[in-house]
C-alpha cells in the first residue's frame, strides 16, 4: 500500500462471560466508545477499502482503517450504535454461509461460544449508514487447507453472494484465522479482491495490498486502557499517514 494506514481490529464487542475461554477477541461498548473517542481526538479519520480506490481522502491527514472479523451481531447491537453516534465508518468481514445463523459453533472456532451472525436486514441497514462489508470467506476454515478448487469457491463465492446482496462491489477479504499463503493470494487476487487482510502486525507500505497488516485491539477489563493507550502511542500514531 502506497501509504502506511493504520488498520485496527476487533471481534466482538460485548463484555466476555465467565466461561468465555479467548477473552482477547473482547472489547465491550464502553472500552470501544473511549477507543474510538481517544482515536478521534488524536486526529484520525476513519477510511474504507473503498475510499482509497475512489480516492476519497484527504491524504494529508491522519487516515485509520476500523475493521472487524466474523460478522457477529453484537456489531449491530453494540458496536453500530456508537459508530453513529461519533460518525464513524468501518469494515465487517462477513462469512457468508453464516449470514444470519443463530447460535452456531463454526467447526474449527477455537473458542466453541456460540455465535449469532449479522441477519441480511441488519448488514442492508448497516451499508446504508455506510459500513462497508468484505468477505471472510463463504466457511470459517484455514483457507490455505483446501484443494484450489475449493479455496476458488470459498474466495469466489463469498464475494459473490456480498455483491448481489448489497448491490456494491467488494473490494476486501480477511482470511480466516489469518491463515494464508502464496496460493491463497494469488487465487485471492483471481477472484477480484484488491485488498487483503492478515491478523499479522508491521509496516503495510512494505506489503502487497492482499496482504496487509492490522492492529489487534481489545478492552473488557481496567487495564485495557492502558493497553490502549500503549497501543495507541507504539502502533498507531508512529504511522503518521499525514507524513
Amino acid at each position: 500500500m502506497e501509504k502506511n494506514f493504520p488498520i485496527l481490529y476487533y471481534h466482538f464487542i460485548k463484555s466476555p462471560d465467565s466461561k468465555t475461554r479467548i477473552k482477547g477477541l473482547f472489547t465491550n461498548e464502553a472500552h470501544f466508545e473511549w477507543q474510538l473517542k481517544q482515536l478521534i481526538k488524536n486526529g484520525f479519520n476513519f477510511i474504507t477499502f473503498e475510499d482509497i480506490v475512489k480516492k476519497r481522502f484527504d491524504i494529508t491527514k491522519r487516515n485509520l482503517i476500523l475493521t472487524f472479523d466474523d460478522g457477529c451481531e453484537s456489531l449491530y447491537e453494540n458496536a453500530f450504535p456508537i459508530l453513529k453516534k461519533y460518525g464513524v465508518k468501518a469494515v465487517i468481514y462477513v462469512v457468508t454461509e453464516s449470514i444470519g445463523a443463530r447460535s452456531i459453533v463454526w467447526e474449527q472456532n477455537e473458542f466453541k461460544e456460540p455465535l449469532n451472525i449479522l441477519t441480511e436486514k441488519q448488514i442492508l441497514e448497516m451499508a446504508k449508514f455506510g459500513i462497508e462489508f468484505g468477505s471472510h470467506a463463504c466457511n470459517h476454515v484455514h483457507l490455505p487447507q483446501l484443494s484450489s478448487e475449493n479455496l476458488k469457491n470459498e474466495l469466489i463465492n463469498s464475494k459473490l453472494i456480498l455483491e448481489k446482496l448489497l448491490k456494491l462491489e467488494i473490494y476486501s477479504v480477511a482470511y480466516p484465522y489469518g491463515s494464508y499463503d502464496k496460493n491463497v493470494l494469488e487465487l485471492a487476487s483471481e477472484a477480484g479482491y484488491k485488498f487483503g487482510v492478515t491478523t499479522k502486525k508491521g509496516d503495510n507500505t512494505q506489503t502487497g495490498n492482499l496482504e496487509l497488516y492490522r492492529v489487534a485491539v481489545k478492552g473488557h477489563a481496567l487495564r485495557h486502557y492502558w493497553y490502549f493507550y500503549k497501543l495507541l502511542r507504539r502502533e498507531i500514531l508512529n504511522k503518521d499517514t499525514a507524513k
